[in-house]
């Protein structure tokens, strides 16, 4: 709206300007032609609204060059009829063709303006274009970057997920060879067992049949001849033997049942059985320096972990007579919390348990793992501390009988 209005206040002002101009040059031609008499000059000033009208309105400007034109005939008709009008027709002539001249120069310049325009506004458009295209380069730039940076938080995602998923094939096999190891290791036990048991009773039977039977048939040959003989002497040298004999029947039943369970351990007590096995078996048989602690609280226990326990410290006492080269062992009971704890320590050799564990399938010496798995059925468990040079030093543990206490 504003543009319009402007537009017609500057039409106005150019139609103003030329009605000035248009006038100016007929009152100056006028004065030429009628009281000067010439006219030679002053038609040149017709030029300027003629130039100015085909500027400003293209080919409607003719309109001025023919009222010019028009105008200068008819002055010359009218107010100098006695001079020749060749020159005034050429110079009405020139204003119509300077006039058509610059109209279409000028409208040719128009359109190259309207066409520099209309590039300016396409290269305007493009710029924006571009920009926005430059804008849309920068997001994309943007979102690739961010894509990268997740690209490679994915790949460290990834990577990390690899080496863990490695790491638990790694430990699956580790477990399965373990598994594997320990399979192998209880069917190995099973077999030793067996062949241990089978030991056993042919040691008990052996046992019985050299030193307790081979006494008895004494003894009965003792008696026959007692009774076939008439000699006191004869008599009381057989009743002597006999008696001799029979008595070490008796200590070797006593000996073969101590080694079988001992008497005291359910008559007595863990600590007592102990006691006593350490005394009779390490320190006299074996002439080992024996100590023995007990922290003396009352220790209650299902009897099959009392006589699995006294098993237990049996086997490993027995170990450090065969194996440790000890010259002192030490054997301690003591109560923590609702647990008992036998510790068997010695200052022998010593071992290394990882090694021991790992080549016990290979030797044969289940041992250490037999006392693991019987403990570890029962609720218990074993610690072992040894180096070689440094001793050993092993920790049974097992759970405490659960007393309930009655109402009265």
């Amino acid at each position: 709206m504003i543009g319009r209005k402007f537009e017609s206040q500057k039409e106005r002002y150019k139609i103003g300007v030329m009605a000035g101009l248009l006038a100016g040059a007929c009152l100056v031609t006028y004065y030429f032609h009628v009281f000067l008499k010439t006219g030679t000059v002053v038609t040149h000033i017709f030029y300027v609204p003629i130039i100015l009208a085909a500027v400003w309105w293209k080919r409607k400007g003719l309109i001025v060059a023919l009222v010019s034109s028009g105008f200068l005939v008819f002055s010359h008709l009218s107010f100098r009829p006695d001079v020749a009008t060749i020159n005034d027709y050429f110079r009405a002539l020139m204003f119509i063709v300077i006039a058509f001249v610059v109209a279409k120069l000028s409208e040719h310049m128009g359109r190259e303006k309207e066409e520099l325009r209309a590039a300016n506004q396409q290269l305007r458009a493009a710029e924006q274009q571009f920009g926005a295209a430059n804008q849309q380069l920068r997001a994309a730039e943007q979102q690739l970057r961010a894509a990268n940076q997740q690209l490679r938080a994915s790949e460290q995602q990834l990577r990390a997920a690899n080496q863990q998923l490695q790491a638990e094939v790694t430990e699956r096999k580790k477990a399965e060879e373990r598994l594997f190891e320990y399979q192998s290791q209880l069917k190995s036990l099973a077999s030793q067992l067996t062949l241990a048991e089978e030991h056993e009773r042919h040691r008990i039977a052996t046992e019985l049949h050299d030193q307790i039977g081979q006494l008895l048939i004494i003894s009965k040959l003792s008696l026959d001849t007692v009774r076939n003989s008439g000699s006191a002497v004869d008599i009381a040298k057989a009743l002597n033997e006999a008696d001799r004999n029979i008595e070490q029947i008796i200590q070797n039943l006593r000996s073969l049942t101590f080694e079988m369970s001992s008497p005291l351990l359910y008559e007595l007590g863990l600590e007592k059985a102990v006691a006593e096995w350490l005394t009779e078996k390490i320190r006299k048989k074996h002439h080992i320096n024996t100590e023995f602690e007990d922290d003396g609280q009352h220790k209650p226990l299902d009897d099959d972990i009392r006589a699995l326990l006294f098993r237990d410290v049996r086997e490993l006492l027995t170990n450090v007579v065969r194996h440790a080269q000890a010259k002192w062992v030490k054997v301690s009971i003591r109560k923590v919390e609702s647990r008992i704890c036998v510790t068997v320590e010695d200052n022998g050799w010593g071992f290394d348990p990882e090694k021991i564990a790992a080549t016990a399938t290979k030797t044969g010496r289940f041992g250490l793992f037999s006392i693991r798995e019987r403990l570890k059925q029962l609720g218990g468990s074993i610690e072992i501390e040894s180096a070689p040079g440094y001793g050993t030093c092993i920790t049974l543990c097992a759970p405490l009988k659960q007393q309930t206490k009655t109402l009265n």
